[in-house]
């Protein structure tokens, strides 16, 4: 399966002596094999997410998620759990901060 794509709304200034002219840049997608068109192809059922930190409901796609690592054993466990815009950029700005109090003490 493969799509070509017009995208009209990002116009490319071409080098050269016609520099003043338009181009519109091309772009082809394709699926690698069949998992990954099934994955591009697969219908979004609307599911309920919910923020980890506060539980509010998120409408569309989460705007960032957070990253949870642990061992058991030999085994390496991750975890991305999803975030409303509040608690992302609440959880980040504390992140950074306590990472620039860490420089600023040695």
């Amino acid at each position: 399966m493969c799509e070509l794509v017009y995208a009209k709304d990002q116009p490319l200034q071409p080098d050269g002596p016609n520099s003043d002219a338009e181009v519109t840049p091309l772009v082809a997608s394709y699926a690698a094999d069949d998992v990954a068109l099934a994955a591009l192809t697969r219908s979004q059922a609307p599911e309920a997410l919910f923020c980890h930190a506060c539980d509010v409901r998120i409408e569309g796609a989460p705007t960032a998620s957070g990253l949870f690592v642990w061992a058991r054993g030999d085994v390496i466990h991750t975890e991305e759990p999803p975030l409303c815009e509040a608690c992302a950029t609440a959880i980040g700005l504390t992140a950074l901060r306590r990472w620039q109090l860490e420089d600023e003490e040695g």
